[in-house]
């Protein structure tokens, strides 16, 4: 698969990237997801920071493996990672 094929599978993918390319609003996509729509309901402003370090230094090719047990929010972290990361164009 070439480079550019790479990027457009990943563009269709992500709704932050796919918003992102098409000039629109990329964190659109959190009023539309279903964990932290619910989320909004019982919020209390508690925010990990165990992914700050993704959040705030460069991009390299790291991968970074999120691990623990069932339900203790590692999704809902990512998810506030990845909408926090992203700032409208």
């Amino acid at each position: 698969m070439r480079d550019d094929q790479r990027r457009q599978r990943l563009v269709d993918a992500n709704p932050w990237w796919r918003a992102a390319s098409a000039g629109e609003d990329p964190t659109a996509w959190a009023a539309h997801q279903r964990i932290l729509r619910s989320r909004a309901d019982y919020d209390l402003g508690y925010r990990p920071d165990i992914l700050n370090d993704v959040r705030t230094e460069p991009v390299t090719d790291l991968l970074a493996v999120l691990t623990g047990p069932r339900r203790i929010g590692k999704s809902v972290a990512l998810l506030d990672t990845c909408r926090s990361v992203v700032r409208p164009a």
